[in-house]
């Protein structure tokens, strides 16, 4: 399949991106922050800049690599390719590396002014920028077939950077103006993000196994589960998002200043947040999963064997999702404490536990073993780093047993009428079915919302009725 190259090539590239500067990207916040309180703004700016030469530098020169020994690369991640298959991967390979410079142009960016508490725009250039390449595939893919990929790619990526741009300008951030790059200070972040990379490295190995394995399956299988991940990845790219762009500078700062009280209430606000979304999320996948992939899915070419693997799959991931939220939450947790080096052994052995499940369980449980070595290893490293937690461990357990309650009783809740509605009412469309799901999970989410004392419940509620001018 003509998609399957894509993924393959454009997920090596992403992958190369994150094994690279994936560490400097999470930890830039914190350690930003952390030198601008203890040196000064001057320095965090001088630091920012040669910080940028040097990833700039060092990127074009991993596209060059990528030119230079794409075959290679092309062996790394392709099993039982025909020759004009691997041809094909090869120069589709060739098209996408250039897609790293870009990326990794948006990400740092982004980084740079949520570190300026710069969080809204960002989070709109980003979803405008999906918005647009969604458009461009619609309406672009009889014309440019499997190339509307790259096209989409580059010009939503294109578009989220001069928004970016235009941000950093405004807010007269001087990262443009004329300065000399030193290496101490790129070894300044590079030092600090020094244990990261171990378990960056492992991860991207991991994202390399897993879809040699998955490619090896059977020929499909690499787009099956590209369809069941879609909305999972996406509501953890969401979450991790509102997590290390809010969370990680107020706490970084209320360490650094021993502000205990203050530290455990910010944590928890966000705590909070996090896991009524994800929970939302989770909830709605267990219930409505197979109306959702029927009404995206149920018309396309996927045959109805793959289709219910997708939906069976993406329930799979959805539940994965949430020990996912888990694992990052108190791994951001874990690096505003400026211990780094246990979020690096966390990381490390949860990305080596995915690996060694899914090369010797693969074949006895097929594509399904991915999606539970992901959701097993991120739970068990989320509650291994919850350990060191600085203050009040109490608090976090309460919330956290609170809300597993909660949405416990709202997904029973949701399956019992939501079913007896279909019945009732003989609502057999799939996008119906799908609105009154959601209608219904809203209303559960709300009432019991009141009963369990969420307090993000109540605050958006008594925010609508305030707008409606009820109060």
């Amino acid at each position: 399949m003509e998609k399957d190259i894509w993924l393959l090539s454009f997920s090596l590239v992403l992958t190369l991106d994150a094994a690279i500067w994936g560490p400097l990207n999470d930890v830039f916040r914190a350690k930003f922050v952390t030198i601008k309180e203890t040196d000064g703004y001057a320095k965090a700016i001088s630091a920012t800049q040669s910080l940028l030469f040097y990833m700039f530098l060092f990127s074009c020169l991993v596209v060059f690599i990528l030119f230079l020994f794409t075959d290679s690369f092309v062996d790394i991640i392709s099993t039982g390719y025909s020759v004009e298959r691997r041809q094909q991967l090869v120069e589709m390979l060739r098209l996408v590396a250039p897609i790293l410079l870009v990326n990794q142009a948006s990400l740092i960016g982004i980084s740079i002014l949520n570190a300026f508490d710069s969080f809204i725009v960002p989070e709109i250039a980003s979803f405008c920028s999906q918005i647009i390449n969604i458009l461009i595939l619609v309406f672009f893919v009889d014309r440019l077939g499997i190339y509307v990929l790259w096209v989409a790619s580059m010009v939503s990526l294109f578009i989220l950077i001069f928004f970016i741009f235009y941000k950093i300008k405004k807010l007269k951030i001087p990262l443009f103006k004329k300065f000399r790059p030193k290496f101490t200070y790129f070894r300044i972040f590079f030092l600090f993000a020094l244990p990261l990379f171990v378990p960056y490295l492992i991860g991207q190995i991991n994202s390399i196994v897993e879809k040699k394995l998955i490619s090896s399956v059977g020929t499909g299988a690499v787009s099956i589960i590209d369809f069941a991940k879609k909305f999972p990845d996406m509501i953890n790219v969401i979450i991790s998002s509102v997590v290390l762009t809010v969370l990680t500078p107020t706490i970084t700062r209320l360490y650094v200043n021993n502000n205990k009280n203050e530290f455990d209430k910010s944590f928890l606000d966000s705590f909070g947040l996090g896991l009524l979304i994800i929970g939302f999320f989770c909830v709605f996948m267990f219930v409505g999963s197979g109306d959702l992939m029927m009404f995206f899915y149920g018309k396309s070419a996927v045959d109805h064997d793959s289709l219910l693997e997708i939906i069976k799959l993406n329930k799979y991931y959805s539940l994965a999702a949430f020990t996912v939220f888990l694992y990052v939450v108190f791994g951001t947790c874990m690096l505003a404490i400026g211990k780094n080096k246990m979020n690096a052994l966390s990381g490390t052995m949860t990305q080596l536990t995915v690996i060694i499940l899914n090369v010797t369980l693969v074949n006895k449980f097929g594509v399904e073993i991915f999606p539970f070595s992901i959701l097993f290893s991120h739970l068990f490293a989320a509650i291994f780093m919850f350990t060191y937690y600085p203050y009040n461990k109490s608090l976090v357990i309460r919330l956290f047993i609170k809300f597993i309650i909660y949405l416990g009783i709202v997904t029973i809740g949701l399956a019992l009428l939501s079913s007896l509605l279909f019945h009732q009412f003989s609502i057999n469309s799939y996008i119906m079915r799908v609105v009154v799901i959601s209608l219904i999970e809203v209303i559960l989410f709300v009432v019991l919302g009141f009963v369990f004392n969420i307090k993000d419940i109540q605050l958006g509620v008594d925010f609508m009725l305030k707008k409606l001018g009820v109060r």
